[in-house]
């Protein structure tokens, strides 16, 4: 869905964070049209007003080092510092990659972060489209009797094997630090 009628670079009252959450939980996606960019600050101040932000986690940054200067924000660009267009071989770079399959942000997570908050500062002439699914959906269009075979199970989500599939290469430490965790493969949470 889009929305109007609210500016999210401002303060929030508590009364359009509770709309915005009920139609995160409507339609699953929201989306804000601005004629800039978040801040960084906006950003953090706007996400916050949804609830509570997820504690930092291991990420893979340019070889140049971190481009944002917040680590709550995750840098999904092919960027370096200044800008610049990372290096064909910049790990970081390589690891975006994946990002191209389909993938569920945070399942890899022990506690996977409720929203997914995405701020688009440059969108190219063409292409950069990022398409969305909603599993409840998926959920809903399942047989009853595919419904009762996966009820219950648990499946294990993993950045190594997904990335490791397009040959990305880890460091023991991030072996440790992106072991796979296990989720429930159907987490039914109902409509509003």
């Amino acid at each position: 869905a889009e929305c109007s009628g609210v500016d999210i670079g401002q303060p929030l009252s508590a009364q359009h964070a509770d709309e915005i959450v009920a139609g995160m939980d409507r339609y699953a996606v929201l989306v804000f049209r601005r004629a800039q960019p978040l801040s960084t600050a906006q950003q953090i101040a706007f996400t916050k007003s949804l609830g509570e932000l997820e504690p930092y986690y291991r990420k893979i940054e340019p070889e140049a080092g971190r481009r944002l200067a917040d680590e709550r924000l995750s840098d999904i660009s092919n960027l370096a510092p200044g800008d610049k267009i990372l290096p064909r071989e910049d790990r970081k770079r390589l690891f975006g990659l994946g990002n191209r399959m389909w993938h569920s942000d945070s399942s890899y997570k022990r506690i996977p972060a409720r929203y997914s908050a995405l701020c688009a500062h440059v969108i190219p002439p063409q292409g950069g489209d990022t398409e969305f699914a909603d599993m409840r959906a998926a959920w809903d269009a399942l047989d009853p009797s595919t419904k009762a075979q996966v009820k219950g199970m648990v499946t294990q989500h993993s950045r190594i094997f997904s990335k490791g599939a397009l040959g990305f290469g880890f460091t023991e430490q991030e072996l440790i630090d992106f072991a796979p965790v296990e989720q429930p493969l159907a987490r039914i949470h109902p409509r509003s």
